[in-house]
């Protein structure tokens, strides 16, 4: 196990009591008591930096033109896999992509303004 150092200002409300059980790169399992069970959760750190990456191209994009081979959104694999997303993918279901897509919930995965 690998050390991840933490900073302050990263710690969330939503933080308060979870103990880390392992660190790498790219995630972080830790783990908690609530209501009498132990839960458990994955927090994947590179998901952080996707967001802002996709804030920047998604505010930078004001004005732009849509064009063939426009990335539109970056969603990270777990949240795919989380989400409704995957089964629709998996049947080649565009509208639902597109609706998903352009849900306010997951304004974060954008990259570009607009209307898909």
């Amino acid at each position: 196990m690998r050390g991840v150092p933490i900073d302050a200002k990263d710690i969330r409300d939503d933080d308060i009591g979870w103990v880390i059980v392992s660190a790498t790169n790219d995630r972080v399992v830790s783990t908690k008591m609530i209501d009498g069970q132990r839960v458990y959760r994955t927090q994947y750190v590179l998901e952080d930096e996707l967001i802002r990456m996709n804030q920047q191209q998604y505010n930078e994009s004001d004005g732009q033109r849509w064009g063939d081979g426009q990335v539109v959104a970056r969603i990270p694999m777990n949240k795919l896999y989380q989400s409704e997303m995957i089964r629709h993918v998996k049947q080649g279901d565009r509208e639902y992509m597109k609706w998903w897509l352009n849900h306010p919930d997951n304004i974060g995965f954008r990259t570009f303004k607009g209307t898909i």
